[in-house]
């Protein structure tokens, strides 16, 4: 079996090409309900069973001369598997006050923008397509959270704004035992530096996305002066 990208000859057992990194086979096996999963995924799409991935793709540093991609590709995946991971602890949480993670980003995000929130920008500042925000917020708008009006001066706009009902869930959802929980296993320090490279992967991506608006972001470590010593403070 050769490579389907580089047309390379894998390893014997390898998951992931040891030269261009692409997946080989048919994907990753789930150890619950043995389904075979696309590379990438940190769950089961079937059962949901986190999914477990052999470190059989040797490093640059066993392989003398050859850059391998696994590496970037190892930590892509960690980081989905990092966000799946919160993102469902995150959701159990939320579901106490009658929230999934995406409507309390749409009451943050709304929250955020204020008296300008309309679905473009909304739509814009969550990156995502404007329909389906639209069918959110219509979802949103039947369980009371949220309101569409138009607005006075003109009114082929339709501006956003949040019930009472809405105030009082965005509160609630910003009432977190779950985020703190997860972060307290990282210092200070450490934590300032991952938001510091979070950061600037998170622009590099924008960039790449073709993406040059503003997210909104509440105030953070990047509107602090950067501690003397640390690793990322400025020379």
């Amino acid at each position: 079996m050769r490579c389907p990208n580089c047309q390379s000859t894998p390893l014997e057992g390898a998951v992931f090409c040891h030269r261009c990194g692409s997946a080989l086979g048919k994907g990753i096996l789930c150890s619950r309900c043995r389904h075979h999963n696309p590379p990438g995924g940190s769950f089961c799409i079937r059962c949901g069973q986190p999914l477990t991935y052999p470190l059989s793709v040797p490093s640059a540093s066993r392989l003398p001369g050859v850059r391998s991609v696994s590496l970037d590709y190892e930590f892509w995946t960690l980081m989905h598997q990092t966000r799946d991971a919160m993102t469902r602890a995150r959701e159990k949480e939320l579901r106490k006050c009658g929230l999934s993670t995406t409507k309390a980003a749409v009451l943050f995000t709304v929250k955020v923008i204020g008296r300008d929130a309309t679905l473009a920008e909304t739509s814009r500042r969550l990156l995502r397509e404007k329909h389906s925000v639209s069918l959110l917020l219509s979802r949103m708008e039947r369980q009371g959270l949220i309101k569409r009006v138009k607005d006075l001066p003109n009114r082929n706009i339709t501006r956003i704004i949040l019930t009472r009902k809405g105030e009082e869930a965005y509160v609630l959802s910003t009432r977190s035992e779950t985020m703190p929980e997860i972060v307290s296993v990282l210092s200070e320090r450490e934590r300032e530096s991952l938001w510091y490279c979070l950061e600037r992967m998170r622009n590099r991506a924008l960039k790449l996305a073709g993406i040059s608006y503003e997210l909104p972001f509440p105030a953070g470590w990047s509107q602090k002066p950067r501690v003397p010593g640390h690793p990322l403070a400025p020379a």
